[in-house]
């Protein structure tokens, strides 16, 4: 049960404060107060910019990262009973072996 749960937390996490910002919309109603109209203020509209800018930024290193295929990765293996670390070989490293 608490592998189940230290797994679910944070799938949790945005579910509570849901719960808490309904059953806050709820009582304000109750009370007669008018609900809350989050995207009349500048916050959402800053967050919005804020994503927008992080999404743009993602898919711009994205497109503009080019990977490094000059070498050849040489996983961790075991030699004479001594583990040798994974490495990336490249052509330079071929004239000098470790």
């Amino acid at each position: 049960m608490r592998f189940i749960f230290f797994r679910a937390w944070p799938a949790l996490i945005p579910l509570i404060v849901y719960i808490g910002w309904i059953w806050y919309q709820r009582r304000r109603l109750k009370e007669g107060d008018e609900p809350v109209n989050i995207t009349r203020g500048g916050l959402f509209w800053s967050l919005v910019a804020s994503f927008t800018l992080l999404f743009a930024s993602f898919i711009f290193y994205a497109l503009s990262e080019k990977p490094n295929r000059e070498g050849v990765y040489v996983p961790a293996h075991l030699e004479n009973g001594k583990l040798i670390e994974g490495r990336i070989i490249t052509p330079d490293d071929d004239a000098n072996p470790r």
